[in-house]
């Protein structure tokens, strides 16, 4: 657990946990509008493979004892300059959970993650939808600065 950052309601993630987390995928890939589909055995395996090799966490904002939040991102050394970087893969607050401190404190826990692997910057994404259109603002109190827009194609 993460002892610098105030994280009361915030955990580490753990193997057993991701089928209940995977439970909520289609709800955040119907909100984001991702393209392909959830795939909810490729999603625990992946992220299971993630943790134990530690290149990979997720971070949860539980609500008593419901799930209300989720975080998950991966490290990887950066292809031009050999820096370790670790980069969101995403980020979810179910509706009704909207609006406090969740949001903040799982990207806080992430942060912390990081920092304590020796990664030098982290990328965080901005999808494109209505829930998240103070996004851009929140980034930026938060020390981010947009690099760049990221499309996709279905093939």
């Amino acid at each position: 657990m993460i002892a610098t950052v105030e994280t009361s309601r915030v955990h580490e993630a753990t193997i057993p946990e991701l089928w209940v987390m995977a439970r909520h995928g289609h709800e955040f890939y119907e909100e984001a509008g991702l393209p392909g589909r959830f795939v909810p055995s490729v999603w625990v395996q992946t992220w299971a493979t993630a943790i134990e090799s530690g290149k990979g966490a997720l971070f949860v904002w539980k609500d008593g004892d419901k799930f209300a939040g989720f975080l998950g991102g991966m490290t990887y050394q950066d292809p031009n300059d050999g820096e370790l970087m670790s980069m969101e893969l995403f980020w979810f607050v179910r509706k009704e959970c909207r609006g406090g401190l969740c949001a903040a404190r799982l990207m806080k826990a992430f942060e912390a993650w990081s920092r304590d692997r020796g990664c030098r910057r982290i990328s965080m994404v901005h999808l494109i939808n209505e829930a998240s259109s103070g996004l851009p603002h929140f980034y930026s109190r938060m020390g981010y600065r947009p690099i760049e827009t990221h499309y996709v194609k279905e093939l």
